[in-house]
């Protein structure tokens, strides 16, 4: 029972940190998960609870596709700077050679 309630824990500080875009606790949070998982591992532990054992891998995916969409956010808003930067730079060169 006790594992059940920390993996439901750490499936909530997954969400909440993946939709706060607090890249730093999700971190933390995907760490802790792992450490459960491997202690889990370690000392042989059979399914459990299953049903916990789906929320957190639920609440692992969400944070993944959360990752994702704010890599490609990311990645869309440095390509418009670039561009930007570019446009800049040619208006600055054609006003040199007037």
């Amino acid at each position: 029972m006790a594992e059940a309630q920390a993996m439901d824990r750490l499936g909530a500080a997954l969400r909440q940190a993946a939709e706060r875009g607090d890249w730093d606790a999700l971190a933390a949070a995907d760490a802790a998960t792992a450490a459960l998982l491997r202690e889990r591992q370690a000392r042989g532990a059979e399914a459990g609870d299953a049903a916990a054992l789906a929320r957190l891998r639920a609440a692992h995916a969400h944070a993944q596709r959360r990752c994702a969409e704010a890599a490609a956010d990311a990645g869309r808003r440095l390509l418009e700077l670039s561009r930007r930067q570019d446009a800049v730079r040619g208006y600055a060169a054609a006003g040199e050679g007037a």
